[in-house]
C-alpha cells in the first residue's frame, strides 16, 4: 500500500480562531480549516474539549458554533479538526481558546 503512508497524509491548519484571545461565551465563534497534500478533504470533523461538535463535507472548511450553547465549556479550551482525503488518509490539528464569562 503506497497511499496509505505519512508522506501522503493531509497537512491541515484552523485559521480564524486566535490563540490567547478571550472570546465572549454569548458571541458566535467563526473558523476554518485549510489544507494541503497529495489529495483533496473531503470531510472535517470538529471537536471541542473532546466532544463532538460538528462536520463540515464540503470545501471551504468553514464552522461556528456560540461557546455558552456547548457542553463542558471552560474559560480555557481545545478545538480540534481531523481532517479526511478522498482516499482516507487523516490528520489533525490542534488550536486552544479561551471563553469569557463575563
Amino acid at each position: 500500500d503506497n497511499v496509505h503512508i505519512p508522506e501522503n497524509f493531509p497537512q491541515i491548519s484552523v485559521g480564524g480562531i486566535l490563540v490567547n484571545k478571550n472570546y465572549s461565551a454569548k458571541d458566535r465563534v467563526y473558523f476554518y480549516v485549510t489544507s494541503s497534500g497529495k489529495y483533496p478533504l473531503i470531510r472535517v470533523d470538529y471537536f471541542i474539549n473532546d466532544k463532538f461538535l460538528g462536520s463540515s463535507n464540503n470545501a471551504p472548511f468553514n464552522y461556528s458554533f456560540v461557546p455558552e450553547l456547548l457542553v463542558d465549556i471552560s474559560t480555557i479550551n481545545t478545538l480540534k479538526a481531523v481532517g479526511y482525503d478522498n482516499v482516507y488518509n487523516k490528520q489533525e490539528a490542534v488550536v486552544n481558546f479561551g471563553v469569557d464569562f463575563n
